[in-house]
């Protein structure tokens, strides 16, 4: 009976010290007709999504959030942070040339719409 108590203990530690993989995926990260479009999943659903520290959006109950802002980085990728992860991608369709002539407010902040 011992041996199966111990194998048993075994089983318990290494489920306990598995590590969970958080994290963020993109499905859309495009910028068209001066609109960026980024699309994706979090593993926090409900949870607020943060688009280069300046724009937030909170995820729906299945993780998946939209950003539709009219923004362009100056490199021509994004940066997103769920509260746990980070993840940083870059903007098909852009053009760093692209991206310098369209420059945001100062200290602007945004949150979009899902």
């Amino acid at each position: 009976m011992q041996p199966f108590l111990a194998a048993g203990s075994v089983a318990l530690l290494l489920l306990s010290t598995t590590p969970s993989f958080a994290e963020i995926t993109l499905e859309v990260a495009e910028y068209e007709a001066g609109i960026l479009r980024i699309e994706g999943r979090t593993s926090h659903p409900n949870g607020e999504i943060s688009l280069d520290g300046r724009f937030a959006q909170k995820a729906n109950q299945f993780g998946a959030f939209e950003f539709r802002i009219e923004y362009l980085p100056n490199d021509c990728t994004i940066s997103l942070f769920d509260g746990e992860d980070t993840r940083t991608a870059a903007i098909q369709g852009c053009r760093v040339k692209d991206a310098l002539d369209v420059r945001p407010e100062p200290g602007a902040t945004e949150s979009t719409k899902q």
